[in-house]
């Protein structure tokens, strides 16, 4: 027999225990899962047998710790108050008696014992990994050892994709903190991270004490916070991003380094959508800080004056105007010319400058020139599938003709993380910035919008050109 075995003196513990009723089971109570050792104190001179739970548990079935059984009853405040689960195993000490509700005094319905509230190991009976939903109630005030609570529950839980550890009624009013950074230690060496907001599903939901904090596989996690992403639900994505970079264990690092490097997200132009959310977030500008690029980063905080679009099909060029915008409803088109050209009037310097303008949405963006009267890209009509149309700048009032009007916003789209870019117009089928051909030097070409399978006569353009932003 192991010194963990070594006979209690809980003699009164005892004889109390034995006298109450057997485990209140029924179809509207608590399900009898039919474990052997439920009835029987677990140490020596009690013990005559030990029982082990099968290694293999069906994954809906919950370990619940510290758990009663069903409960429920009406606090102190007249509050309606339900507690434990109809069908669960529930780890406790060996004498502990259900504590309140209808069944008060009766022993604990399919209870696996504990030595005491301080030895608190059932690894006698519960192999390790065996279980993929634990639970812990908020008894965990009865404990003087509330870390080896936390050592056992990860010693048992499986760690496999869909495992779940709840902790019901966690505050930090119950000075919890120091179990609370011990059980996430814990649990990251099972690669299970705490999940913001998780929704619990039946009937884990069915407990009134809250909070309850949800640790899940961080592969279950990090699959969450993407759909999010790509479902464009930023708030709750963020929190996501945000929990992982505040838990800093080597599985939250992982699965951050894994969201921000994923085409998935770095290739989005729902990137800056996300990164305006971490950036008005407690906590979020350190995540971005931390792993967006460079170039998005930028953008995002608006930490510049000015930004040129820079391509290299040819000779080195940038998007410019034709000329300077006069006033009223008005053109001009769009061109890309190297730094050394003069247009014919001479007034034009290659390398313009623009500005970025966007809404709510922070996915789509204007761009804004300030070359003579205000005027911003557009495409010259709705782009038709295999085809291209001229890119032009227009004044506010020229661009509120139906005609054109929705050509003058755009996607950004990242290559590399945001290295460089696509400017990607949505009138019409999705359309790309592009140079009609190589620019030669001091010369130019103009900038049209072709769709990604128009190809020129020559084949000398392929549609979604990438360019590089320059910042002043």
């Amino acid at each position: 027999m192991s010194n963990s075995d070594t006979p209690q003196k809980g003699e009164k513990d005892f004889e109390k225990w034995r006298k109450q009723p057997r485990p209140n089971y029924g179809e509207t109570t608590n399900t009898d899962m039919k474990f052997p050792y439920s009835e029987h104190p677990r140490d020596y001179p009690y013990e005559y047998r030990t029982v082990e739970l099968p290694r293999n548990q069906h994954p809906a079935e919950i370990l619940d710790f510290w758990g009663e059984g069903r409960i429920r009853s009406v606090d102190s405040q007249g509050k309606f108050m339900v507690t434990g689960f109809p069908q669960a195993y529930n780890v406790h000490y060996q004498f502990q008696l259900v504590s309140n509700g209808p069944d008060e005094g009766k022993k604990i319905p399919n209870r696996i014992p504990t030595r005491d509230y301080d030895n608190v190991s059932v690894a006698k009976y519960v192999p390790s990994g065996s279980f993929h939903i634990i639970t812990v109630m908020n008894y965990l005030m009865t404990s003087r050892l509330p870390n080896a609570t936390a050592a056992e529950v990860a010693r048992i839980i499986s760690g496999a994709s869909g495992s779940t550890v709840v902790i019901y009624g966690y505050s930090e009013r119950y000075n919890y903190s120091d179990f609370f950074a011990f059980l996430m230690d814990q649990l990251d060496e099972k690669r299970m991270v705490l999940m913001p907001h998780y929704e619990l599903p039946s009937p884990l939901n069915e407990i009134t004490l809250t909070p309850a904090l949800a640790f899940r596989n961080v592969d279950t996690v990090l699959s969450k916070a993407v759909s999010n992403f790509e479902d464009g639900n930023m708030l709750p994505c963020a929190e996501i991003l945000i929990s992982l970079h505040k838990n800093s264990k080597s599985s939250a690092v992982k699965a951050l380094r894994y969201f921000f490097s994923g085409d998935k997200v770095k290739n989005s132009y729902k990137i800056f959508s996300l990164g305006d959310m971490l950036n008005a977030t407690a906590g979020g500008r350190e995540v971005m800080d931390q792993y967006m690029n460079d170039n998005v980063k930028r953008i995002v905080k608006s930490d510049y004056s000015w930004l040129k679009f820079k391509a290299g099909l040819g000779e080195t060029s940038y998007l410019c105007v034709n000329d300077k915008m006069g006033s009223g409803s008005t053109y001009e088109w769009a061109f890309f010319g190297t730094s050394s050209y003069i247009n014919d009037k001479s007034r034009y310097r290659g390398g313009e400058c623009f500005s970025l303008e966007t809404y709510t949405s922070k996915t789509d963006f204007q761009i804004k020139s300030s070359h003579g009267y205000t005027s911003y890209l557009c495409t010259n009509g709705k782009v038709k599938s295999n085809d291209y149309r001229w890119a032009l700048f227009g004044t506010p009032s020229y661009l509120s003709d139906s005609t054109y009007y929705n050509g003058q916003f755009f996607h950004l789209i990242p290559s590399n993380g945001g290295e460089t870019f696509q400017v990607q117009a949505t009138f019409g089928e999705p359309s790309y910035l592009c140079v009609n051909h190589h620019v030669e030097t001091d010369g130019y070409r103009y900038a049209f919008f072709g769709t990604s399978d128009y190809n020129d006569a020559d084949t000398s353009y392929k549609g979604g050109q990438h360019f590089t932003p320059v910042f002043q």
